[in-house]
């Protein structure tokens, strides 16, 4: 009988998680920190916990009936820009 202590397999690396390219400023992430637009469905970067270390490419918003809303800053730009103007927004929510 042996005393020396049984030898331990080393242990499987978990699989590399998938990246997804950020639709705002090309960079990649995990599709934990994206979202998608519903106003043009292009995925982006989303801090929702407003850290200063996350990266934000859009926002998020409560609505009344639907719960959260996501949007990509280019359709916030665009929507703030029509607003400004006095033009209609029209949302091309899917």
């Amino acid at each position: 009988m042996s005393t020396l202590p049984a030898q331990r397999r080393p242990a499987e690396a978990a699989p590399a998680p998938e990246l997804v390219a950020c639709a705002v400023c090309g960079l990649e992430g995990s599709p934990k920190e994206m979202a998608d637009c519903a106003e043009c469905g292009a995925v982006f970067h989303i801090d929702l916990s407003q850290q200063a270390l996350g990266r934000s490419c859009g926002a998020a918003t409560f609505g009344q009936a639907c719960g959260f809303s996501f949007s990509c800053d280019p359709c916030i730009e665009r929507y703030e820009e029509s607003a400004a103007s006095g033009g209609p927004w029209r949302s091309a929510v899917r």
